[in-house]
């Protein structure tokens, strides 16, 4: 494949996007979900602004005759996901999600009584 193109108008983020990127490929997708938490437009990716329609043709096309931007958006988003995408990150996340959530109850309950 020369790019991955996610055309979505309700999505919470899409697995398949992390995904793309994590093999190199430019991504355009529509700005839906949380996609402003990890697409930067021009950066890691092309997204889409409504009216989704035109920026798709106008996006297929820029990657369609721009072998660099297509390289650029490929390495940026891999570079996104090898940063903070990891298994260490995302664990690590999940580990301080879950002390934070264990405190709280513990205050919680400390509270009540």
């Amino acid at each position: 494949h020369d790019a991955y193109v996610h055309y979505s108008t309700t999505e919470a983020l899409s697995r398949s996007i992390l995904e793309a990127m994590a093999v190199g490929l430019p991504v355009v997708a529509t700005r839906v979900g949380f996609v402003d938490g990890l697409l930067v437009d021009g950066v890691n990716a092309l997204v889409l602004e409504v009216p989704w329609r035109d920026g798709l043709h106008k996006a297929i096309g820029r990657l369609a005759t721009d072998e660099r931007l297509r390289q650029q958006l490929g390495d940026s988003g891999r570079g996104t996901i090898e940063r903070d995408y990891s298994a260490a990150e995302v664990f690590g996340r999940y580990r301080s999600a879950i002390v934070g959530a264990a405190a709280s109850a513990g205050a919680w309950r400390a509270n009540r009584q």
